[in-house]
């Protein structure tokens, strides 16, 4: 038969292994047969639950983010410590065509910073267009500097031993 006859094209099933031996049908001539087979009904029901999942998913994230910005203790255009870190040096680079591993750890520097909130997201700030969460928030900068310089030694120990364990 030529391919020119089938008009529609199920690619579930045309992916689907085969079934006791034989290959499942995945090509029809008519738009009835095609809707009428299983995956078609399977496949729209399964979309219009994913749309109403992700719409329900939306309205809760939305009315979360309102309680937060209304009951929390930052407000926007309040000014910040918090101490946060960079990958100065990733564990994967990108040569030519595909990425590359070239470290086992990725290179860290903790710093202490101050800024002023930009936006207010479910888990935590926006400060100079970064991410800060919650818990990286401090009353100082000096309580900051300190918890960054605690980060970086113990992050450089882990990375130390994880090289003596190799």
């Amino acid at each position: 038969m030529a391919a020119g006859k089938y008009k529609y094209v199920c690619e579930i099933c045309k992916k689907a292994p085969k079934h006791k031996g034989f290959r499942r049908n995945y090509r029809w001539k008519t738009e009835r047969g095609f809707k009428n087979h299983h995956c078609y009904s399977e496949v729209l029901k399964r979309q219009e639950e994913q749309a109403i999942q992700k719409a329900k998913k939306e309205k809760e994230e939305k009315k979360k983010l309102k309680e937060r910005i209304d009951s929390g203790k930052y407000k926007i255009g309040e000014k910040i410590y918090y101490h946060n870190y960079r990958v100065t040096k990733p564990t994967h680079v990108w040569r030519g065509t595909r990425w590359v591993k070239v470290r086992y750890e990725e290179k860290r520097h903790y710093y202490a910073s101050q800024g002023k909130i930009q936006k207010i997201t479910l888990n935590g700030v926006i400060v100079n267009g970064e991410h800060i969460y919650d818990s990286n928030i401090c009353s100082t900068l000096e309580e900051a500097e300190s918890i960054a310089k605690k980060a970086q030694s113990k992050y450089e120990e882990h990375c130390n031993f994880s090289a003596m364990c190799r």
